[in-house]
């Protein structure tokens, strides 16, 4: 008697004796839990037939049972996990539980040819909109081209990153750093691509000031490089068009341009200051309209910082140092005070 096959919307928590045709959007690192006792634990995110995208782990011994399936964009039959109520951070769409494999869980190859491309939707953020997350908890999924990457970094014995420079459909390029694993898996493709402007989503990273507005990978980030999406061959036909004054915008290093990351808001996302204290909880930036006024004796209005990343810093504007923020051996330059 042949199975029958689900949809990951049937499968809801106490499920038994289920099987789910699905494709694997992605495969996240072999990492440690920050519980204690640590444990080793590996995600993945999976999407069935329909585009119902569902949120799997698996922890230490049958790490390396199931790291041997589950690559990346193929299809395989999925029987019998763990459902359990999904976990908010790593919660994609509309489905309330995730799953867990274990010694239990069957996953069988599915033979095709070629897989198909892959039905599911991201809520992605434009990049007009990210200082609304900057500094915050709120963490975004955003969609590029990678036109440059900088060479890694030894930040400490244990640590490296690695900057890369992303540019979306709004002709807006944006600093984007990998840390630790994420530097070394993903952004040694990344690097070993970097001719070809590999288009990638990064999932559940963090905004930042640093730079002015850039992003940053967090532990539960994730990072798909030339993922088969059905608009992706559109996308990729606007950057060979464009492709000409994006290398203009990158030689004029409108990454760090402030004017050009934060320019002038819309009448709509002005807030008053009472009204962004109380959302300060949630929202870490906001744009403002007020009357400057300096404080009573206050009369020094320049700072000295690094040429680089604008870290402040006590020194001569003739000096040459090696900034403790960026790492590199940088200028100090005189800034207006903001």
């Amino acid at each position: 008697m042949s199975r029958h096959i689900s949809s990951v919307l049937d499968i809801q928590k106490g499920a038994e004796k289920w099987t789910v045709l699905a494709q694997v959007v992605h495969r996240g690192h072999n990492q440690l839990t920050r519980e204690v006792p640590p444990r080793r634990i590996m995600r993945f995110l999976l999407t069935d037939t329909e585009g119902t995208k569902v949120s799997v782990v698996t922890y230490e011994q049958h790490i390396k049972i199931f790291s041997k399936f589950l690559q990346p964009y193929q299809r395989y039959y999925v029987s019998n996990a763990i459902v359990v109520p999904v976990d908010p951070t790593y919660k994609v769409g509309s489905y309330e539980c995730s799953w867990i494999l274990n010694y239990k869980t069957l996953i069988e190859n599915y033979a095709e040819p070629v897989p198909p491309m892959l039905p599911c939707i991201f809520e992605l953020t434009n990049f007009s909109d990210l200082h609304k997350y900057a500094d915050s908890d709120n963490l975004c999924n955003i969609r590029g081209f990678v036109i440059h990457a900088f060479p890694v970094k030894q930040v400490d014995p244990d640590c490296t990153s690695r900057d890369i420079i992303i540019v979306n459909e709004e002709k807006k390029l944006m600093l984007m750093t990998l840390w630790n694993e994420f530097e070394h898996d993903e952004g040694s493709k990344i690097a070993y691509m970097i001719s070809t402007a590999p288009l990638i989503i990064a999932l559940r990273v963090k905004v930042t000031t640093f730079n002015t507005l850039s992003f940053t990978t967090r532990y539960s980030s994730g990072i798909l490089i030339n993922s088969p999406l059905p608009d992706d061959l559109s996308f990729k036909q606007w950057f060979t068009l464009n492709k000409e004054e994006i290398r203009n915008l990158l030689d004029a290093k409108t990454y760090s341009d402030a004017n050009c990351l934060l320019p002038p808001p819309n009448e709509e996302d002005i807030k008053a200051i009472s009204t962004f204290q109380a959302l300060f909880l949630v929202q870490k930036t906001a744009w403002v309209q007020g009357t400057v006024k300096l404080a009573y004796g206050f009369t020094k209005y320049w700072i000295t910082a690094c040429v680089n990343c604008h870290k402040i810093v006590n020194a001569d504007i003739d000096w040459i140092i090696h900034c403790p923020s960026c790492k590199q051996q940088s200028e100090v330059e005189l800034r207006a005070l903001e």
